[in-house]
């Protein structure tokens, strides 16, 4: 998460944030709608692109991950 300085407490969510933030309870996209949001609006994708292997991307885009995420996340 970054810290926006900007004298009001700004926070914005990049990257791997951004991600879980869009699959919450909150806004309950899916990992694939999540995805697409943040390519379509240019959001930071090194975290999944770059640092994930074929497997764990395979793996995040299960329902398995979906249910797993659901048990051990908070609401927000």
């Amino acid at each position: 998460m970054a810290i926006i300085d900007a004298g009001d407490n700004t926070v914005a969510l990049t990257g791997a944030d951004m991600f879980s933030y869009l699959i919450s309870n909150r806004y309950n996209y899916t990992v694939e709608q999540a995805l697409n949001v943040m390519r379509k609006t240019s959001q930071d994708m090194s975290w999944y692109d770059d640092d994930l292997n074929k497997d764990m991307k395979k793996y995040m885009l299960s329902d398995e991950f979906m249910v797993e995420w659901k048990q051990h996340s908070q609401e927000l």
